[in-house]
This record gives C-alpha cells, structure tokens and sequence, in this order.
C-alpha cells in the first residue's frame, strides 16, 4: 500500500494500524507526494483529498493515467459531498473520511482486495465500484434525465428497490419535485440539465420529493460530468429532511421572536447581546439591527443590569433552576413610566459550561396598576366602614334616643334634634360616596383651562361675601373635568368654612402645578399632619373628609397636594400636577 498523506503523523499513525492488520506499506509525505511514482508491487493508492501544493484528486488522476487499473482510495479530513462528487468523476474506487476512523479504511481496502485476481489489481469499472461501496447515494443520469444506475444507498433515499429507481426519469412526476419551499422544480433547475448547460458541478441543490405512501423527503444533490460510464451525469444524494424541518421550526422561532409582543433578547456569557427583537429596541429606544454586539449593560437600565446579574450569579450557584424572575422600571420614549418583568433563562454550551442567558421581559404596567387599583379600593372599603362604624353611627344613635324620648313625653322639640342629625347623616353619605367614587385613576385626561374649570367651581358653590381671585397666567391642566371641578369645589368650600364668608381665595401659577390661597385664620402647626385624613374636621358641623376628597382627586390625576407650613396670610395648598 502506498500512503500519500500532506501530514507526517497522520500518515505513520495509518501505516502502523494497517500493519496491525497485516498490510505492508510506504509512506510518502509533504513535497515527496507532487513526486509519487507507483511501483508494480503497490496494490493500492491511499491518499489524502487536499495537499499544500497540489490536489490530491488530480494526483490520483495522473497516478491513474500510468497504471488504469489501479486501486485508489481518498482518504481525507476534507469530507463533504463536493469533494466525493470529483473523487467519484476522476474514477476514485472509494472514499472514506479519517474521521470514520481506520477501521472504514480496512473494510473498504478489504472489499476492494477481495475483487481482485491474486497479485493483480482490480479489472472493473472505478464508476461502478465506487457506487457499491460508497456510504452516500449515488445515481447517473444520461442526457435526457434518465437514472441509468443507482446504488442502493440512493435506492434506500427514495425508499424504493433499484429497480424501481433505474430507467425512471430524475423528475418523474410521481415524485413530486420541488424546492425546498414547495415550488416546483423548473427543468432547467434539474442536475443533469445545469451540467448539460456549462456548469462545471452543482453544489447543494435542494429540493423535495413524495415517497410512496405521501411523505415529503429533501434531499441535497451534487452533481458533476462524468467521461467513460455509463451515463452523462453522476449524483451524490443526501437526505436532509431533518435540517430542513429544523430549519423550518427556527423560522417559526424567529417569527415568534420577531412579532412578539414582549421583550425577547440573549447574550453570552461575556454579556454581549447576540439576539434581540423588535420590541427590545423598541422599548429600549435603541435600533434593533445595532443591539447585535452590543453589551447587555450598555442597553438595560442601569438597575435592572445590575439585578439581572445578581439573578444570573444566583442561579449558577444553585443545581435546582436555571430560570429566574425579577422587576424593574424604565421610561418608555412614546408611553412613559413602565413597570416591566423580566424572565431569565440561563444557556449551556455542548459541554454544559455557562454560555450566556435568554430574557423575556414582560410589560406588566396594567397589572401593577390593577393591583394599585385593587389595593385602593381595599383602603376605601375600610375607610367605608370606619366612617359607617363611628361618624354614622353617633348621629343615627342620637336618632333614636330622641325617637324614644318623643314617644314617651310627646315632646316635639325632639324633632329639631333627629332632623340636624339625619341631615348629618346624609352629608356624610354624600361625601363618603365621593370619597370612593373619585379615588379612580384618570385613564382619559384632556388639556383644560384651568381658568375656566375655577369659576365655574366657584359658582356652584355658597360663597356669600367671599372674593375669588384668579391669575391671568393661569394656564392649560392635563385633567378630567368633572373631577377637577370637585376638588376645586371642595378647597372653596373649606376655605368659606373655615375662612369666613367673607375671605378671599386666590389661585395662581407656580413652578409645578398652581396654588389656592384663602386670607383665613390658617391652620395651627399641630393639625398639619392631620388635615388630609378622613374624618378629621374643626368644624363641629363638618364632615372631615372635603380635603380627603380633594387629596384622592389629585392621586387620581398622579398629583400630589401639599400644605405650605411657612404661609403666614391665612392658608396655601400647592398643588403639584407636574415636576418643575
């Protein structure tokens, strides 16, 4: 056996396992191989596919052209099904990857061997050889398309016997053909045509075909010229039907990724982004195309980086999960203030080491809000049956006591009493359903003149003596103006009460919102920290939830209202409907 291998050990390290089998060798390497010439005694060529300075395919062609009945085999690192299409037209008798390892070499030079007359070479065609003991499907094909042989691993593709297959048309029309896609195939697209028209070799054309009992099945096809056999063109054949399934369940992937709603990204364990959708960038206010390469820390808020580390150092140090959720905030470019969940999932290379993370991240600023809603509307029940429990239950007490006294002594003087106390009850009741009716939050504000909503506050409202004042600089409110309107209605109202019929309310600009001023006796700094809860009132005839009201009125809106302690005048509240 002659070795003709480009690396040394390669080639010493075949030369000792075909001695231990009991074959004699030599071995010629590196620049000695463009000058290998074939002794009588060599019963066969094994050689390498690809050489630094020559190819090994044309090197078996001239070793051929001096001895046309010698055995050659490629034996190669080079393995793919172009290099075995141009072993097979140059007359290779077979072809065999190191990586099957030396024991494929040793069964195909055993089989080749065996065809041989004792001390002679083998005296059969290379084509037909090669076919039957190739590991690939292999079909030649005339001019016109039609199989004129086939091996059996190429009948096993088309899940028929060679007899099935040979004298049948490439494009049969029970086959079916197609393209990957379903198209049918065009003539011109067939092997044996682009080789017939000039091409030198086709290289991975795919397409599909129907079996016999309906299945689809793909295949990839090299072809390539042959000369002297016994058809035009000769085909290597490949099932791919797995990658091309696989191939359609990533584009599935990607177009779930891609249309998704929620943020799906990935990085490697270094950080740096290697997947990311359109709503990433979107939320992210970054373009999508140049997150690619980006580190992940460069493009997630700053806090949420650092959890989303924390969360992934966490589950490495754990063997019960490799998935993790946690929160964050972000301000959205076209929706402002969102509150975000995002789900991770840490990825492993083929040797289980940490090789990065997938998130998804949810938007979850609906349910956050629901959840605030829900605990608000909690708090107004409790609030609902404090005031029902003690501020209700003290005037209907007094109610019945002078029932009861107007019964037994006919004294109609008791009516006065039960009638200021129904009275109270029912103010209560009027607030209290306020109370819980203004606490929603504002889904659809409008742009309003704050001027306006204050005089028209100001005229449904008992004000006697009272002065209003307005700035002119008064400007536009984000709100709703129903509510607007009570809260402003309710500061008069507190102001006349408290003021006195004749004080003079001012409302006027200020850097974040604007402020109403009343001339009033003002209010003590022990009371400062009490105003704004239910209930609480200096007015024995009050209710003590007018600026309760007012308070959720301006939560509602995302507002906030505060009492000026250092306003000497009388009484200032602030309130605040943007940051300054």
């Amino acid at each position: 056996m002659l070795i003709l291998d480009s690396d040394a050990e390669t080639a010493a390290a075949t030369a000792r396992e075909l001695a231990n089998e009991g074959y004699e060798t030599d071995v010629l390497t590196g620049t000695d191989v463009t000058a290998a010439e074939v002794r009588d005694d060599v019963a066969c060529v094994i050689t390498e596919a690809v050489f630094p300075e020559t190819d090994g395919i044309e090197l078996a062609q001239r070793l051929r052209f001096d001895r046309p009945s010698l055995p050659i085999v490629i034996y190669t690192d080079s393995g793919s099904e172009r290099v075995a299409s141009r072993a097979l037209s140059a007359g290779v008798d077979e072809y065999v990857r190191k990586s099957d390892g030396t024991g494929a070499l040793v069964t195909a030079l055993e089989w080749l061997l065996k065809h041989a007359a004792p001390g002679t070479t083998i005296a059969r065609d290379p084509l037909e050889g090669f076919m039957l003991a190739s590991q690939m499907g292999i079909v030649v094909l005339d001019s016109n398309g039609v199989i004129v042989a086939a091996n059996d691993r190429a009948a096993a593709l088309f899940e028929r016997g060679r007899h099935e297959i040979e004298s049948r048309q490439y494009d049969d029309p029970t086959w079916r053909l197609t393209d990957v896609d379903g198209e049918r195939l065009a003539e011109d697209d067939l092997p044996h045509r682009r080789v017939l028209n000039g091409e030198t070799s086709v290289t991975n054309l795919r397409h599909g075909l129907e079996l016999a009992d309906g299945r689809r099945k793909y295949l990839s096809v090299n072809a390539m010229g042959v000369r002297d056999g016994p058809g035009d063109v000769v085909c290597s054949v490949a099932d791919i039907t797995a990658q091309v399934e696989r191939e359609r369940q990533l584009e599935r992937y990607r177009t779930i990724v891609e249309t998704s709603g929620d943020i799906i990204y990935a990085h490697d364990g270094e950080g740096t982004i290697t997947l990311a959708n359109h709503t990433f960038g979107e939320y992210m206010n970054r373009d999508r195309d140049k997150l690619i390469g980006t580190h992940i820390g460069d493009v997630l808020p700053e806090g949420a980086y650092e959890t989303e580390t924390k969360l992934i150092e966490a589950l490495r140090q754990t063997d019960k999960t490799d998935r993790g959720r946690y929160e964050f905030e972000l301000e959205h470019s076209t929706v402002g203030h969102r509150y975000l969940e995002g789900n991770i999932s840490l990825l492993y290379d083929e040797r289980w080491q940490f090789d990065g993370a997938v998130g998804v991240v949810r938007d979850i600023t609906d349910r956050k809000n629901q959840a605030e809603e829900l605990e608000r509307r909690n708090a107004s029940l409790d609030e609902f049956a404090s005031i029902v429990g003690h501020d209700v239950r003290n005037p209907l007490n007094v109610i019945i006591g002078r029932a009861q006294l107007l019964r037994e002594t006919e004294d109609v003087s008791h009516l006065e009493a039960i009638e200021a106390n129904a009275k109270r009850i029912d103010e209560l009741l009027t607030d209290l359903l306020t109370l819980a009716r203004q606490g929603k939050a504002i889904e659809d504000p409008s742009p309003l003149s704050l001027r306006n909503v204050v005089t028209a506050a100001w005229g449904t409202v008992e004000t006697g003596e009272a002065t209003l004042e307005v700035s002119d600089e008064l400007g536009t409110v984000l709100a709703d103006r129903g509510r607007l309107h009570q809260l402003l209605e309710n500061l008069i109202r507190n102001a006349i009460e408290h003021g006195g019929e004749s004080v003079t309310v001012r409302v006027e600009p200020t850097t974040d919102g604007f402020a109403f001023t009343d001339d009033g006796v003002g209010i003590g700094p022990e009371k400062v920290d009490q105003i704004f809860e239910h209930g609480f009132t200096t007015n024995r005839r009050g209710t003590g939830l007018g600026l309760s009201i007012v308070s959720r009125i301006a939560e509602a809106h995302g507002w906030n209202v505060t009492l000026d302690e250092n306003y000497e005048e009388g009484t200032r509240f602030c309130i605040h409907t943007h940051e300054e």
